[in-house]
């Protein structure tokens, strides 16, 4: 399933029209689980109750829901997360997030939240997203997203040691990339479909000697390509936010998800 992001009617609606049943099924939810929608803390209650049977990966939204928290960033205009901020709950609510994935690989299908750079193979997306769940799960979260919100365009400087330059480093690309070069630097400066990167970027799942080439590789994150279904890439937000739908593929087995178009394409309105 795509991005969520608070929009629990839809979320719902979709979750009816699939026949979504724990006890038989996964959902697997591709991160931005929360923010901008009106109800976050249904999203989250009912994700928490299914258990291993909802398999989360964490999106840019929601680690920024995460730096709110422990006072590293400020709310911004158009944020909803305060229902989750301001719940009596709001230790629950937050170390269930800081427990969810950067990454999921299940039968040679990899799940981020937005991409991966091209000189990552399946090992390094697995080892650097343990490497973060680490980071995240521990005790010195407040100060890691303090500098990964401080360094600028996500590459940072010889200064920083080299583990938390890579972790940095890691945590944009798995929650904010969309165009590369080959060598693995992100372009922010654009999100549309008709808008021209820098000359030689490239969307990520574009670039031909992408390691992950052979896989296939489920993201959301990226509303204006929502929609795009390939036999080995599929990109499932599909602007629910925004007013448009909220999206899943739904597979009969696991075995199916070597080719995404094994999958059965469900949406419904925003």
């Amino acid at each position: 399933m795509g991005d969520i992001q608070g929009c629990s009617q839809a979320f719902f609606a979709l979750i009816n029209k699939l026949g979504f049943s724990p006890s038989r099924d996964t959902l697997f939810v591709l991160g931005d689980l929360v923010n901008r929608g009106p109800d976050n803390l249904a999203v989250l209650r009912q994700l928490m109750q299914w258990g291993d049977s909802a398999q989360c990966i964490l999106g840019n939204h929601d680690i920024f829901t995460l730096a709110v928290h422990f006072g590293v960033k400020p709310l911004r205009h158009g944020d909803t997360i305060q229902d989750i901020l301001q719940s009596v709950d709001a230790d629950k609510w937050i170390d269930w997030l800081r427990f969810q994935k950067l990454a999921i690989v299940e039968t040679n299908c990899l799940m981020v939240h937005a991409g991966v750079v091209p000189q990552w193979d399946t090992v390094s997306v697995q080892q650097r997203s343990k490497t973060l769940h680490q980071i995240l799960s521990g005790n010195d979260l407040a100060p890691f997203l303090r500098e990964f919100y401080l360094y600028k365009d996500n590459k940072p400087d010889d200064s920083y040691d080299v583990s938390l330059r890579e972790s940095m480093y890691s945590l944009a690309v798995l929650t904010r990339i969309r165009f590369c070069n080959e060598l693995g630097d992100m372009d922010h400066t654009h999100s549309g479909y008709e808008e021209k990167p820098k000359e030689s970027y490239l969307a990520w799942y574009d670039h031909d000697h992408r390691k992950t080439k052979d896989l296939a590789v489920l993201f959301g994150h990226w509303s204006a390509r929502g929609g795009l279904w390939r036999e080995k890439i599929a990109c499932l937000d599909t602007g629910c936010v925004w007013g448009r739908e909220l999206s899943v593929l739904k597979f009969a087995d696991r075995a199916s998800l070597n080719n995404l178009r094994n999958g059965e394409w469900i949406s419904v309105p925003a």
